[in-house]
């Protein structure tokens, strides 16, 4: 390895770690990795946590109050809960542990609730490390050892993917069964973009052939979205935020001339802007911004 594990391990355990991923809270007691130069024992002993041992090298013998195992490189074990176990380390046993709090703060259907009630009815044994949990670790230990830009939110992020990893290592092929937010319906979700783009770009002369071209839909699949969401053509809601947008421009920005909202607002003249205020307000721009005043 082209780097010192155990001072990477003690950068990364220095890290305050607190992630809320979706409805998940994970806050990270240790993190770090360890090694035996000679054989070790950890006496019994439970947490009121999730704690993740992931065998990089050499082997361990665990001892459960209701048997025992042996974990090996490239494999590794939770222990869930109120979980008591033993363990003792071989001379040249490296392992990587993560130890954590996870708690949901949604419905228990949720992919949170699905993750910790799985890891909770987990049995405590050796799992093939199928999923790469231990190669996550080691970019963890690189990131903390380097502490490039931007390496605290890797670490977080390479927590969420180790959790998992781990259970899919656990639960192999099995498709999960929970609920997630979705988009809403197709046609609702493609008008907030449609709305969005005008919005973004009222400074410029939008038509209805622009937005087709950025949704790639035809003008008339635009035109039947708008129609459906808002009752306005695509041409009435176009001229809807861009009068809106003149008002507020009017309030706001008052050291600007009648001429300089008509040109951030993408009117090729001021007449043109000043005939299209009135019809939209009943008053032409400069009497409204007066009559505010």
């Amino acid at each position: 390895m082209d780097f010192d594990i155990m001072k990477a391990s003690a950068r990364l355990s220095e890290l305050d770690l607190k992630i809320l991923s979706g409805d998940m809270k994970i806050n990270v007691l240790w993190f770090r990795a360890s090694e035996c130069a000679a054989d070790s024992l950890i006496d019994r002993h439970t947490h009121s946590t999730f704690e993740f041992h992931f065998v990089y090298a050499g082997s361990s013998l665990v001892e459960l109050d209701g048997g025992s195992f042996t974990v090996r490189e490239g494999e590794f074990y939770i222990t869930a809960p109120g979980v008591f176990h033993r363990q003792y380390n071989y001379s040249g046993y490296v392992e990587f542990s993560l130890n954590c709090e996870l708690t949901c703060t949604e419905a228990d259907d949720s992919e949170a609730g699905y993750i910790i009630d799985l890891l909770r009815r987990t049995p405590c044994r050796p799992f093939a490390d199928t999923a790469g949990a231990c190669g996550l670790f080691i970019k963890a230990l690189k990131e903390a050892d380097c502490q490039y830009a931007g390496y605290y939110g890797n670490i977080r992020s390479l927590i969420i993917l180790l959790i998992t990893a781990s259970v899919r290592a656990i639960n192999k092929s099995a498709p999960a069964n929970y609920a997630v937010p979705v988009k809403q319906k197709k046609d609702e979700y493609r008008f907030l973009q449609i709305r969005n783009y005008i919005r973004d770009n009222i400074s410029l002369p939008v038509t209805v052939t622009d937005i087709a071209n950025y949704m790639f839909l035809s003008s008339k699949q635009v035109s039947r979205i708008i129609k459906e969401a808002s009752g306005m053509s695509a041409k009435e809601l176009i001229q809807e935020y861009k009068f809106r947008e003149a008002r507020k421009m009017l309030i706001e920005q008052r050291d600007l001339t009648i001429r300089q909202i008509s040109e951030s607002l993408g009117f090729s003249s001021e007449f043109y802007f000043n005939q299209f205020f009135k019809r939209k307000e009943g008053y032409p721009p400069g009497v409204y911004r007066d009559n505010v005043r």
